[in-house]
């Protein structure tokens, strides 16, 4: 996925915390969308998806706070 944006010079754990929260706004906004309902309930994986993408962002911090 960051391959994708190599041109534009944005740092990678930016890019991935940005993508964290508009995951965490499509996994929270999915329940409330009135249509007949959703796959394999997706909104989890949207969400999951953001706490993974925030794990990544975070990384370097995570570490210096282990230490």
């Amino acid at each position: 996925m960051f391959q994708l944006f190599k041109k534009i010079h944005v740092n990678d754990r930016i890019l991935a915390a940005g993508f964290a929260v508009i995951s965490f706004v499509i996994g929270f906004l999915i329940p409330y969308i009135e249509t007949p309902g959703y796959p394999w309930c997706i909104d989890i994986s949207f969400v999951a998806l953001g706490f993974v993408l925030l794990g990544y962002a975070g990384k370097d911090l995570f570490r210096k706070l282990s230490d």
